[in-house]
């Protein structure tokens, strides 16, 4: 009814380890997309069956280290250094935050990339550290800055995940969850 049409060039179709390859060409072909493999990207996210490696997790590290590198020869305020941390810092990793578990180790080097910004006046010279990071990341009504603590942050987007099952919801993917693991006790 849109008149739209599947964009092949940026199209690709998975398969099950266990399909044959002749099954594969056959499908590929017909439709005229391409076979793709894991790891992938969607919606800036790395998508892997299994556990995201943890070196594809850099890369919403080396995204910030981007923007801060651009940022590094302007002269910005501590109140700006603040609203960049919390308007484009704390959303470069949102959508991997509540779609991934992210190691713990990236989090922190985030969270290093962000304290640097947050502290050194320009690149080359060391940071002096006028707060610590607990006080800029607490909430402006206990005296902080307002910062998003990401391990907090990741936290509280994948617990959205898990809210339906626990409250025993009726959506498919909660009714599958519930089948296979309501009888697992680690």
């Amino acid at each position: 009814m849109t008149n739209q049409k599947i964009n092949s060039h940026k199209s690709e179709v998975f398969f099950p380890s266990c399909c044959p390859d002749k099954i594969k060409t056959e499908v590929c072909k017909s439709l005229g997309i391409r076979e793709g493999s894991f790891p992938m990207k969607y919606l800036g996210s790395n998508v892997n069956p299994g556990k995201v490696p943890t070196n594809l997790q850099y890369q919403m590290v080396d995204k910030a280290i981007c923007k801060v590198d651009s940022w590094a020869s302007k002269t910005i305020s501590q109140a700006g250094k603040v609203t960049l941390l919390n308007s484009v810092m704390n959303s470069i990793p949102i959508h991997t935050l509540s779609t991934t578990w992210i190691n713990e180790k990236v989090i922190e080097k985030y969270k290093s990339v962000s304290k640097k910004f947050m502290w050194q006046t320009s690149v080359k010279k060391k940071a002096f550290h006028l707060l610590s990071w607990d006080k800029v990341t607490a909430n402006k009504a206990s005296g902080g800055l307002g910062v998003r603590d990401l391990s907090l942050f990741r936290f509280s987007l994948l617990a959205k995940r898990v809210l339906p099952f626990l409250n025993k919801s009726d959506c498919l993917w909660a009714k599958v969850l519930r089948v296979k693991y309501e009888n697992y006790h680690p």
